[in-house]
């Protein structure tokens, strides 16, 4: 019989003048402020890195006489005091947001994501989506958005990855114990913890909220580990992306339900929501309920009027990354919401349908995202085009460069990437204030003012500082007895701090092919044993669990570093996480991605690169499409598709090998008589001005605040409250317009018909529309021209509008002119959509009518 354990908690005691050192550790400020991560190294370097850089769990270890020593060392308690003044002060500035928006103050957007990659002491996620979310929140912080994140805290993480003997991955599931980490649970006015209670199906599940300060912006996680629940529920928040697809779709409504009520039970007014993927979008659901019932409305009008505040980012350029669930599972977990929101349970499953009432279709996530957010983007420019026609079967009337789904390129967050070096070395040659101006494209053109053999000397001390980590790394993982002795030894000298440095380092998914790189295994031998231009690879990156053919990449990758000829000049360190990954980025010469094109999204570590004087060497997919100008980085290919993988991969193995020999090395090793690379240096500047301003989280933000957040809180404004009526009248108006669309006919299009027009001519175009009963000031008459391909299908098509021009014969009369701006073969259509003003603040675009 197991005993009855009674916890209680404890916490490390402050001496009085370091009395508000737990505050500060409590708030991850602290960790994109070096100065702040300084002074907890102060305390005791050693303890604070066998502590994960953790300052809370530091402080819970420290032996107190140290603290009271401290606590009586002038210089120490001078160091402590500037940093609380900055953390202060950083806290109660006016910020950008509120300077560019000053009429939604007290206004609120909810940011939701499964996870969130915050910083390594916070192990709650598992790759880029997570790191993405985590920048955005700590720009939010800088920029004064008044955001408010939304998660879950994950008993176990993701995983914490070991290489066996084989070189094959195995996986470590170690507990987060919240209670040392920079996390507080979060109690009601009785002190005890405040507990949710979600319904999922015929059950209810509780759960409790810990809240994580990211410096103004408060995070928010859900927590299923209760004492009191089942093992059936404790699952729920036992792993990132772990456990089986009824754990996932579990998890997806705790965090979309549940992270909605966590909102309302604390106080928290939401105005605008955010979701970060397709696994958030469930809070469209609680949100419509919440709706109905606070402003007394029927489902059409709550639904509408939610995604008018809703924002939805996708991040998966694939059919298959996207999740989906069996209409029975919908049926059994949803009818009490069905119930709630006053419809039937097909109504509600057929918002997540790609054939809205088809029974046997499965109820996708991204499209319950797409149908219940207003603003849609993608997270590159390419991506948004891989959007629109992964998903224009939703707007089947729609020309695909027209669907609504805009992009919004990712950023970094620069103070959490950029090296101490780095930061030095700007703060030298860069305005006083450049830090809180990274958006600035003029900030960054000081670097060309930088002495090349200055930045030079800076990525050196980079380079060497990654060399000593990585050894000391791999001789941890050598130690555990799966190399030969003579093998360790060469472990301790693995890297040379000299020598051209190219990193892989990311999630092993097989379309970032990993292995490329070894498909002529000898010339790679001969790149890295080169007597006079050798280079060296460092890779580390992590599988998911369930990805047998990713794990053999790793396995493949592991061998043949601990190889004869590869042993030294290409290593695979293990464990990759935010830590590493810092050194990575901070160190590396050049940062090598070959994702098959188009399935990156976005990508946003070689962006880290940058920073930090890094090259981008890359196919052109995701962000480099935009980065890449010619003298800033190096491109894999041309971007032109093979016919078939095989014949892909080996173009672009052969590119591979070619630029590493011929172009990254030559500029690498062509040294002046001072021994320094002036091409080299330059190109680093090119990268660093261009790419920095361009690829920040700041610019990110900005650009969803202005583009989206902003809009969403005119309209909640707009519609709600005292001006619910006009809400109620976009609503019967569209209703009206549904049911009486099949009366609407284009009745007759008049164009000059002679064979061929001057270029520079102007074409009149008379249409003739019978609008039925809709007013015709509330429809948009249009002409969309240009060039036609051999199908007959206009490309690149310019639209003209046309004017309303009377009416005869019972029939709306509408005029246009087309320019002939190019010459060819040209071709027009006639098409006309509903437009009511104000109707474009909630509705899609889904009924067009051509002619």
């Amino acid at each position: 019989m197991n005993p009855h354990v009674r916890e209680f908690h404890v916490a490390p005691r402050m001496p009085e003048p370091l009395a508000r050192l737990l505050e500060l550790a409590k708030n991850l400020w602290w960790c994109w402020h070096p100065e702040a991560v300084d002074l907890f190294q102060r305390i005791d370097s050693a303890a604070f890195a066998r502590c994960a850089s953790n300052p809370v769990r530091l402080l819970g270890e420290i032996d107190p006489r140290r603290l009271e020593q401290l606590a009586a060392d002038t210089s120490f308690r001078a160091h402590f005091d500037h940093v609380l003044e900055a953390f202060d002060k950083d806290r109660t500035r006016t910020s950008w947001f509120e300077r560019a928006y000053p009429d939604f103050k007290g206004k609120r957007v909810a940011y939701f994501s499964a996870e969130f990659g915050i910083h390594e002491c916070l192990p709650l996620y598992s790759g880029g989506l997570g790191v993405l979310a985590g920048d955005l929140l700590k720009s939010g912080s800088d920029l004064g958005v008044p955001l408010v994140g939304v998660g879950i805290a994950y008993r176990f993480g993701y995983f914490q990855q070991q290489i066996n003997h084989d070189g094959w991955q195995t996986e470590l599931y170690p507990e987060n114990d919240f209670s040392r980490m920079p996390m507080e649970l979060v109690r009601g006015g009785d002190g005890r913890p405040l507990v949710l209670h979600v319904q999922m199906g015929a059950r209810v599940v509780r759960a409790q909220v810990w809240k994580v300060d990211v410096g103004r912006v408060p995070l928010l996680l859900l927590d299923t580990n209760l004492p009191e629940a089942t093992e059936q529920d404790r699952r729920i928040t036992e792993r990132l992306y772990g456990g089986d697809k009824r754990v996932r779709l579990e998890q997806e409504i705790l965090l979309g339900i549940g992270g909605v009520h966590a909102l309302h039970s604390l106080g928290i007014e939401v105005d605008a929501y955010h979701m970060n993927e397709g696994h958030t979008t469930f809070l469209t659901l609680e949100q419509t309920a919440r709706l109905m019932e606070k402003e007394k409305l029927p489902f059409d009008e709550a639904r509408y009027l939610a995604a008018a505040v809703n924002t939805f980012t996708t991040h998966t350029p694939v059919p298959a990354g996207h999740d989906e669930y069996d209409p029975e599972w919908m049926r059994e977990y949803f009818a009490p919401y069905a119930m709630r929101l006053g419809i039937p349970d097909a109504q509600l499953i057929a918002l997540g349908q790609r054939e809205p009432g088809n029974a046997n279709k499965s109820f996708v996530m991204t499209i319950l995202g797409l149908r219940m957010a207003k603003h849609k983007n993608a997270v590159s420019k390419l991506h948004g085009d891989v959007s629109r026609e992964m998903w224009r079967g939703l707007w089947p009337m729609l020309q695909a460069d027209e669907l609504p789904i805009a992009h919004v390129t990712n950023g970094v967050h620069g103070q959490s990437w950029l090296s101490a070096e780095m930061r030095r070395l700007f703060d030298r040659y860069f305005e006083p204030d450049w830090i809180s101006q990274q958006t600035r494209a003029t900030v960054w053109e000081k670097v060309r003012e930088i002495p090349d053999a200055e930045l030079w000397r800076s990525r050196g001390r980079l380079r060497q500082r990654l060399v000593n980590e990585v050894r000391a790394r791999l001789l941890r993982q050598a130690q555990r007895g799966i190399v030969s002795p003579a093998q360790l030894r060469r472990a301790e000298r693995a890297l040379d701090p000299e020598v051209l440095t190219v990193g892989f380092c990311r999630r092993f998914a097989t379309y970032k092919r990993a292995t490329l790189l070894f498909r002529d295994l000898d010339r790679l031998k001969r790149i890295c044993r080169h007597t006079e231009r050798p280079i060296q690879f460092v890779f580390a990156g992590k599988a998911h669990p369930q990805d047998e053919p990713a794990k053999k990449y790793i396995r493949e990758i592991v061998r043949e570093s601990w190889g004869e000829d590869l042993l030294g000049r290409l290593v695979f360190v293990e464990n990759y996480d935010i830590g590493l990954a810092r050194i990575l980025v901070q160190g590396v010469d050049v940062w090598l991605n070959n994702p098959r094109r188009p399935y990156e999204a976005s990508g946003t570590s070689g962006m880290k690169v940058v920073l930090n004087g890094g090259l981008h060497m890359s196919i052109l997919d995701g962000w480099w499409c935009e980065g890449w100008r010619g003298d800033n980085g190096f491109t894999i290919g041309n971007g032109h598709a093979a016919p078939d993988e095989e014949m892909q991969d080996q173009l672009d193995a052969l590119s591979e090998y070619d630029l590493l020999e011929h172009e990254v090395a030559a500029a690498f090793y062509a040294r002046d008589k001072d021994g320094v690379p002036a091409q080299w240096c330059q190109m680093m500047k090119a990268s660093i001005s261009g790419l920095a301003p361009q690829f920040s989280s700041d610019r990110m933000l900005e650009e969803y605040a202005t583009r989206f957040y902003a809009q969403s809180l005119r309209v909640q404004g707009e519609l709600t409250g005292a001006n619910r009526g006009r809400l109620r009248a976009l609503n019967d108006w569209w209703r009206m317009v549904n049911g009486e669309w099949s009366k609407v006919r284009i009745a007759d299009v008049r164009v000059d018909t002679s064979p061929v027009h001057p270029l520079g001519a102007r074409l009149p175009v008379a249409i003739a529309l019978d609008c039925g009963p809709i007013d015709p000031s509330h429809l948009v008459v249009e002409v969309v021209h240009g060039p036609t391909d051999g199908d007959g299908r206009i490309v690149d098509a310019v639209v003209a509008p046309a004017s309303h021009a009377g009416h005869a014969d019972g029939l709306q009369r509408f005029t246009a002119t087309i320019a002939c701006g190019r010459s060819g073969r040209q071709g027009l259509a006639v098409r006309v959509r509903p437009g009511r003003p104000g109707s474009e603040w909630i509705f899609d675009q889904t009924l067009v009518r051509w002619g």
